[in-house]
């Protein structure tokens, strides 16, 4: 069985993330979809490091050599245009669907290639913070409720929500997610609320608190610094 740690053994794979052929949020990403092996929930099994594979080549295509590229003019995209409003504009298009889970828990194989095309382009962005503190954030920047507005996690897609009671209800479904992270001298908390939509009024909201931190480190692929929030509930 594979693990996505274990994936720094495959040397062709490190020399595409060292080249910027891949990025790291691209392959992390590709393997959360891939169906893990019976038993797991984190661990590729033949059948699943090849649809891994797989999935990687289909991101390269061959050029005729003999075809000359026009180099792209740098007049072409303006120097303060952001992808963010595309994106948010896809996002709130996924969600107008009521028949399908919110948060593109239920999106399609084109949806989730459009939208990692579309976050990818927004990290490289000069208004991404974490690249302009060379991944070095304080807490204060992350205080405050936040919605959930997508999410490519596996675990969530299999548990249809957060907690997975939804389904545990007769036409019950997950309706959202908010998150709330409080931090001050002496304490950081986190909370989040999952809302379950019922037919009939019954609807009620899922509340799991904890403590949460952040962590410096150093990215194993890309070797830039990052962050990361680590919760404890």
């Amino acid at each position: 069985l594979v693990s996505f740690n274990d994936l720094q053994r495959w040397a062709e794979l490190q020399e595409m993330l060292d080249e910027g052929d891949l990025l790291p949020l691209e392959l992390q990403n590709m393997f959360e979809q891939v169906t893990k092996a019976p038993g797991t929930s984190d661990k590729l099994n033949e059948d699943g490091f090849i649809a891994l594979y797989d999935a990687i080549d289909a991101m390269f295509e061959d050029v005729d050599e003999e075809e000359e590229l026009e180099p792209a003019s740098p007049q072409s995209i303006p120097e303060d245009s952001s992808v963010k409003p595309e994106l948010l504009a896809v996002l709130a298009e996924i969600s107008d669907d009521e028949e399908l889970l919110p948060c593109g828990l239920e999106s399609t194989d084109r949806e989730q290639a459009q939208i990692l095309n579309m976050v990818t382009a927004l990290e490289a962005e000069p208004s991404n913070i974490v690249q302009q503190r060379g991944g070095r954030l304080d807490q204060s920047d992350l205080t405050g409720e936040w919605e959930l507005l997508y999410s490519s996690s596996s675990a969530m897609k299999f548990n249809q929500g957060l907690s997975g009671l939804g389904g545990s209800f007769p036409n019950g479904k997950f309706g959202g997610l908010r998150q709330k992270l409080q931090a001050s001298k002496y304490m950081s908390d986190i909370e989040y609320i999952e809302k379950i939509n019922i037919p009939g009024g019954n609807s009620f909201d899922v509340t799991v608190t904890g403590d949460w931190k952040l962590k410096g480190s150093i990215n194993i692929f890309s070797g830039e610094p990052t962050t990361t929030l680590n919760v404890e509930p």
